[in-house]
């Protein structure tokens, strides 16, 4: 019995961590300024760029592989995860008074830090409706 009982416990405790592994969205309804609000963008934004990722194959698979366009898509997408980690950072920047960390090295409080992870989900999810509209204009067109 005590045997089976441990068994049981183990199987719920996989099974939750299981149901926990990705992000719940609810995490957005509770951010109040720490570092759980940093964990809580930083992991819905890994979500979105794995959907990225998977819009992105799709539009390179609409592509023909003899067309010179598939390079220039690939360095245009590198340029742009660039650009928004610059941006991000500037922005970070502007709420610290123009510097990119506090006189001890540290974001005051990490309330900077948060404006970055957020600012880097939110120019994911623009990302993505990019992306959507690019690969919806495609299928329209066909």
């Amino acid at each position: 019995m005590m045997r089976a009982i441990k068994y049981m416990i183990l199987l719920t405790t996989m099974v939750l961590g299981a149901a926990n592994a990705t992000t719940n969205m609810n995490c957005l309804e509770h951010l109040g300024g720490g570092m759980s609000d940093i964990s809580c963008y930083n992991d819905l934004t890994k979500e979105v760029n794995n959907k990225n990722e998977l819009i992105i194959k799709d539009i390179i698979n609409t592509i023909p592989k003899k067309s010179n366009i598939l390079l220039k898509i690939k360095k245009n997408i590198a340029n742009n995860k660039s650009n928004v980690v610059d941006y991000c950072n500037i922005k970070k920047m502007a709420a610290n008074n123009w510097e990119l960390e506090g006189k001890d090295g540290m974001s005051e409080h990490k309330y900077m830090d948060v404006i970055y992870y957020e600012c880097i989900y939110t120019q994911a999810k623009i990302l993505t409706s990019n992306l959507q509209s690019i690969l919806d204009e495609y299928k329209q067109s066909n």
